[in-house]
């Protein structure tokens, strides 16, 4: 998971300091949360109950062949990145669903 902010900090880091990124392949991830926990996180946040309902597979694949293997690989082997890394190394704290969910579910973000 990653917040739209956090990409547009790591892609205008790409123009203010191209000569040190550039050729950088650069894995991004703010937090790590199974569809259960981000479901929890929304409920606290939003004041209602949040469900997450897995769709079964054999469903996902009528709809979309890709989009099955890439599911099927997020089980398998599963994305990950060093998120304490990356905030060491770019000096930025990445922002973690608990937050983002708080920031966004109250009027005017406050």
């Amino acid at each position: 998971m990653i917040a739209v902010d956090d990409i547009g900090w790591f892609g205008a880091g790409e123009f203010t300091d191209a000569a040190a990124l550039n050729r950088r392949k650069i894995a991004l991830a703010g937090d790590v949360r199974t569809m259960a926990e981000a479901a929890e996180i929304l409920t606290e946040a939003l004041g209602r109950p949040i469900a997450f309902a897995r769709t079964p597979i054999e469903q996902v694949r009528q709809y979309s062949k890709e989009m099955a293997l890439m599911f099927e690989w997020f089980e398998r082997v599963g994305y990950s990145v060093d998120i304490a890394d990356l905030e060491r190394e770019f000096g930025r704290a990445l922002t973690k669903l608990p937050d983002w969910a708080r920031l966004h579910t109250r009027p005017n973000g406050r």
